[in-house]
């Protein structure tokens, strides 16, 4: 897969076509629409930053592409809790097309799909792969299902007094 991203947000998923020595063309399959995040609440106007929590509970629509790289087949708009963890996709229709429900941990626990092809985005507005259920949080992922980052902190002891290793 191809991401293309405005700061932390992924606008547009693809794949490339052609071999891997060639760039060879994007492929379209989703478009993202994104406004302010769950940290932009509550700001005076005119100074909110629209990424302050780095995304989390901005998404507000995605376009599928699946079938033409011009024309999408679906908009689908999300639906959040406070914490920013999207509970539902809903169609341009208003037809539920996902529901989710997540542990504290991000584990998914109920999810009802009735539609395939969904943006695997989810617990804390963040993209979640399908295979090996893995959250991408922008430097690192996290498993869910361990309660585990699988790799170390990138920004260390940088980070200040509350590194856990």
């Amino acid at each position: 897969m191809l991401y293309i991203y405005d700061g932390w947000n992924p606008v547009a998923i693809g794949t490339r076509t052609g071999t891997a020595s060639s760039m060879g063309a994007m492929s379209l399959k989703w478009t993202n629409l994104w406004g302010p995040d769950i940290g932009s609440f509550g700001k005076v106007s005119g100074s909110a930053d629209f990424q302050a929590a780095g995304g989390v509970g901005g998404l507000l629509a995605s376009s599928d592409y699946s079938s033409s790289t011009t024309t999408p087949d679906n908009h689908i708009i999300s639906s959040y809790d406070a914490n920013g963890n999207i509970l539902a996709w809903t169609s341009h229709t208003r037809a539920l097309v996902r529901q989710n429900d997540y542990d504290p941990l991000g584990d998914v626990v109920i999810q009802r799909s009735l539609l395939t092809g969904v943006p695997e985005f989810g617990f804390s507005t963040k993209l979640q792969d399908k295979e090996t259920s893995l959250i991408y949080y922008g430097y690192r992922d996290h498993d869910p299902v361990a309660d585990r980052w699988p790799s170390r902190d990138p920004i260390e002891k940088r980070g200040g007094v509350t590194c856990m290793e």
